[in-house]
Parts: structure tokens; C-alpha cells; sequence
């Protein structure tokens, strides 16, 4: 019995001392933090996710905003996204670029009359 409440009190004390974000207060896991930036207009879902803040719903809504709406302009246009606010975008701008050709080539097939934009 005394042995599980020393191994009890270890765990604890190990899981205290972990480094937590300042953000979310959830523990950092600097192995799954991208090593490259991440296009934002050409980027699948599974590399969406390695943003922080950005899970696999996101990552969805992310790619649907984007095959809809055409292409971000900038980090900040990820706000149009649902669930995006301006934590999430602050987090996510250092990491995350928008490809200037993406840019051009949805500006070019602009929506037609009546469709949603």
C-alpha cells in the first residue's frame, strides 16, 4: 500500500513539472511542431493539423472554407473559418504562410452570379 501511494505522489510530481503552454495550458509537445511552414492554400488536413490549435475538425472546416471561398490571402483570413478566432490566429501566423500563386489562381475563377462567396 505504501508503495502505491509513493508511486502515486512520483507520477504526480513528474506531471507537475512538465512545461505547459502559456495559451492553453496544455502540455507542449515540441516533437509534433512543424519543422518547415505550412501553406495554408495547399496544405491537406493532416498537415493543417500539425498547426497549433488546429485539430482534425478544423483541418476539415480549413480545407471546405477554402475549396468554397478560394484561397487565403493571409494567416489572418483563417478567421472566416468557424472556430477560428484571433488567439488561434496569433498562434498558428509564425508557422503557417499562403502561397502567392494559390492567391492568383482563385482570384482568377472569381464565383459566378448567385453563388456564395
Amino acid at each position: 500500500m505504501a508503495v502505491l501511494l509513493i508511486l502515486t505522489v512520483v507520477i504526480a510530481f513528474m506531471a507537475w513539472q512538465r512545461p505547459v503552454s502559456r495559451d492553453t495550458h496544455l502540455p507542449i509537445d515540441r516533437t509534433t511542431l512543424p519543422v518547415r511552414s505550412i501553406d495554408l492554400n495547399r496544405a491537406p488536413e493532416s498537415e493543417l493539423m500539425l498547426l497549433p490549435g488546429i485539430g482534425p475538425r478544423l483541418a476539415e472546416r480549413i480545407v471546405q472554407d477554402r475549396e468554397i471561398n478560394g484561397a487565403f490571402g493571409s494567416p489572418e483570413e483563417l478567421q472566416r473559418v468557424s472556430g477560428i478566432g484571433p488567439r488561434t490566429v496569433e498562434r498558428v501566423t509564425p508557422l503557417a504562410v499562403v502561397s502567392a500563386g494559390a492567391v492568383e489562381a482563385c482570384a482568377t475563377r472569381a464565383p459566378t452570379a448567385g453563388t456564395k462567396r
